[in-house]
């Protein structure tokens, strides 16, 4: 095992070696896990299997399932199937030219936006339109979506 010499800064904050840095493809902004025993401090770069196990683990506790080594190979299962299934029709649908861009997608979701804002505004109008004349409407720019 290599060993390096590092400085604790005053924040508590040290510098991988870019060596180590290089080796386990830790990035800016990446993230770490950071483990501790009695004795020794660990640090170990977070990977999906990582994550996807955090993620079941969550998960059943959630469910107040049990956690045993069954039940997250089970879980674990369900989740890769469904993974799997969620791709082959991502790659049934890219073949039959079933996709669009990101640009169109964009496109989609601001049309959406439109018609949510305009909704709203109308909705607002006729709230406002039933109100006693002596009661002031005052308009909150606020509740403006463009902002």
């Amino acid at each position: 095992m290599k060993r390096y010499n590092v400085k604790v800064s005053t924040k508590g904050q040290i510098v991988l070696p870019k060596e180590l840095r290089d080796k386990f493809n830790i990035k800016h902004n990446c993230e770490v896990k950071v483990f501790a025993d009695d004795e020794q401090i660990y640090i170990k770069p977070i990977k999906f299997e990582d994550e996807f196990q955090d993620m079941v683990m969550y998960c059943l506790k959630r469910a107040g399932k049990p956690i045993n080594e069954d039940t997250i190979r089970e879980y674990e299962s369900r989740v890769r199937d469904s993974i799997d299934r969620m791709v082959l029709e991502s790659r049934e649908e890219y073949a039959r030219g079933e996709y669009i861009t990101l640009d169109e997608l964009k496109r989609e979701l601001d049309a959406e936006k439109k018609e949510v804002k305009a909704g709203w505004e109308e909705a607002f109008k006729k709230a406002a339109s039933r109100m006693h004349e002596d009661d002031p409407v005052i308009y909150d720019d606020s509740l403006d979506f463009d902002k």
